[in-house]
């Protein structure tokens, strides 16, 4: 999520669409299935003062153990012999002692850097996968979101105004519902992001929603705006309560990482190879150049056309980002100008998709002496704060 604050990978683009009511209690405990973003994960090895549970209630301490799968069941290796010492259907890891339970995800003869995660850890196999869910406290999986969420050094006000916005996907989570720990909602990375602050704000501002018209706003946050935001329904496609106009002209991201234009060249072949079904394979390059159509008040792009195809300015950014690399484009508000032989030349300003609460923008606010629910006014102008 990995840079987390650094690019946009984990700046909260692609948060579920939600809405609920005021009157929506925030949970005591979450579920959250991890390593979502590597979903062929073969085993994980785990560290710690551990506890292991089977479904049968069996239950043994172990200091190493190696969570796998084979012909449909779970297997679990313990000790520095890795010993076979569970086979079954669902294993619960505990750790003892209040220490947190490190975990590497194995991938062949690769592995991922390590996580550690407080709460116990369920094993299951779900559609022939291997699959890891931690369940913990809401508030503690609240500041360990936004501690992942944001860069170091995050002043605590700008904290406060993240937790909100977490807290307010969270008015709908409901018994029995899982969350993900990638940018498809928001990045959970465990216990070694968690910011010596982050329990301060939430603390500070637990039960606090933004609401609009008695729903649940939709709680889009991005790394920086590149001087303007952009209203929600140009990147939803849709209606819906947003607690926002059509966007702001942001001062204060002007220091951001990406802030100056970022310029990218692809040839012919890089570009045509993201859209190979819009584009005729005869048709000549000046005919299948990708063109901005329509932009909006901040300059972002609402419509590309590309061949025969016509595209959301989302949708162009979000395809070329997934294929070829977020660096190449970082944010949506951009522009496309046609080279000779085929190249396409990329200009952007910001990270992101630009919609909702500008991260280094709240960060700059917090620093100039601005409080949280000023923050969240500036971005969201007609939400309203409930739960103060």
């Amino acid at each position: 999520m990995i840079l987390p604050w650094r690019v946009l990978l984990a700046t909260g683009w692609c948060i579920a669409l939600l809405t609920g009511s005021v009157e929506a209690a925030l949970p005591s405990q979450v579920r959250v299935r991890l390593f979502e973003a590597h979903p062929t994960v073969q085993a994980f090895r785990l560290q710690g003062a551990l506890r292991i549970q089977g479904g049968a209630g069996s239950s043994v301490p172990a200091s190493v153990l190696t969570v796998g799968q084979s012909q449909g069941r779970l297997w679990a290796r313990c000790g520095p012999r890795q010993s076979l010492c569970y086979r079954g259907a669902r294993l619960t890891v505990q750790a003892m002692g209040g220490q947190p339970i490190q975990v590497t995800a194995l991938h062949g003869d690769r592995s991922l850097p390590a996580r550690r995660y407080s709460g116990p850890l369920t094993f299951v196999i779900q559609q022939g996968r291997l699959r890891v869910f931690n369940t913990l406290l809401a508030r503690h999986y609240v500041a360990v979101v936004i501690s992942s969420e944001t860069g170091p050094g995050w002043p605590l006000e700008a904290l406060k105004a993240q937790a909100v916005l977490t807290q307010t996907r969270l008015s709908r989570y409901k018994p029995g519902d899982v969350l993900g720990d990638s940018t498809q909602q928001e990045v959970y990375l465990g216990e070694a992001y968690r910011k010596p602050n982050a329990e301060q704000a939430v603390r500070a501002v637990w039960g606090q929603t933004l609401t609009s018209n008695g729903q649940a706003i939709q709680p889009y946050y991005h790394a920086s705006c590149g001087g303007h935001t952009s209203h929600l329904r140009w990147f939803a496609g849709q209606a819906m309560p947003s607690g926002q106009v059509d966007g702001v002209i942001c001062p204060y991201c002007a220091k951001a990482p990406f802030a100056q234009t970022t310029v990218s060249v692809l040839n012919a072949a890089q570009w045509q190879s993201v859209y190979p079904n819009s584009i005729p394979k005869k048709a000549p390059l000046a005919e299948s150049m990708p063109t901005v159509t329509q932009v909006d008040a901040s300059g972002r792009p609402l419509q590309v056309q590309v061949g025969a195809q016509r595209l959301s300015g989302y949708q162009f950014w979000l395809r070329l980002g997934q294929r070829l690399g977020w660096d190449k484009l970082p944010g949506t508000r951009f522009q496309l100008q046609a080279l000779p032989n085929g190249r396409l030349r990329l200009s952007s300003t910001g990270a992101g998709h630009g919609v909702g609460l500008c991260q280094w923008g709240a960060a700059e606010m917090a620093r100039q002496g601005q409080r949280y629910n000023q923050i969240l006014k500036f971005y969201f102008p007609q939400a309203r704060l409930s739960g103060r």
